[in-house]
């Protein structure tokens, strides 16, 4: 855990040099949390049940394209229906990648990025009638990938200024099909809301000062001009 945390911040680091040398003016940084929900793309004889995510997340922009980090925990469930087993899994990730808005449509992004995560455990419930099996077992040393690497791509669609939807779809480079479990992380979509807790810079954000001075304008009538102001304005037409 120590380890993860250590590298998701040296990451934020990095991504903040990369940033200010390509743009200091447009630079934008967010962080925040995310959470949601995980579903495993699983062969026929598993039952597949939603599993869920939490992280905390980063990401430096300059104009169009971004750079994210994220650090978080997911756990998985699968039955199998055939043995009368049912398989829980959490594994710790973390992300790293690149963001590029999708030309016009400049709320929604494209999302492509690397991801390494490690089991933390891994449990068997046994579900049938046999008294002599034990209904709960340990099958992490089962594992022959405790350590994996996935591909990730996606799509954020940006909600407002302080939250976005994600929904990505994640494709590990090495994994294998055991009769009772998955060995690593099988393929999964990843569907996660974010918040972003950097409102500071988000307000002082000039396209987002222009739009909210539009906004106030739009609102302005004469109702808003003070008496003497108003009777003065009709006078001179007259």
């Amino acid at each position: 855990m120590k380890k993860g945390l250590f590298f998701w911040v040296l990451t934020c680091l990095i991504n903040l040099s990369i940033c200010k040398a390509q743009d200091n003016q447009s630079l934008k940084w967010k962080y925040g949390i995310a959470g949601g929900i995980t579903l495993p793309q699983l062969p026929d004889y598993f039952d597949p049940k939603i599993g869920w995510n939490g992280q905390l997340f980063s990401s430096y922009s300059s104009k169009n394209k971004s750079v994210f980090s994220s650090l978080g925990i997911r756990n998985l469930q699968y039955n199998n229906a055939e043995v009368f087993t049912s398989v829980n899994a959490k594994d710790l990730f973390f992300d790293i990648g690149l963001k590029s808005n999708f030309g016009k449509l400049s709320k929604t992004n494209l999302m492509i990025s690397y991801s390494p995560s490690y089991v933390l455990n891994s449990t068997k419930i046994y579900n049938g009638m046999d008294k002599q099996v034990p209904k709960i077992t340990s099958i992490i040393k089962e594992y022959d990938n405790i350590i994996s690497h996935s591909l990730e791509i996606g799509i954020e669609l940006e909600l407002t200024e302080y939250s976005s939807l994600i929904v990505k779809y994640q494709k590990p480079l090495k994994s294998s099909q055991k009769q009772q479990f998955i060995d690593a992380l099988p393929p999964l979509i990843n569907v996660s809301y974010s918040i972003n807790f950097n409102t500071f810079i988000s307000k002082t954000d000039p396209k987002q000062l222009m739009i909210s001075s539009l906004l106030a304008l739009q609102k302005l009538s004469l109702i808003h001009i003070s008496e003497p102001t108003r009777l003065g304005m009709i006078s001179y037409a007259v």
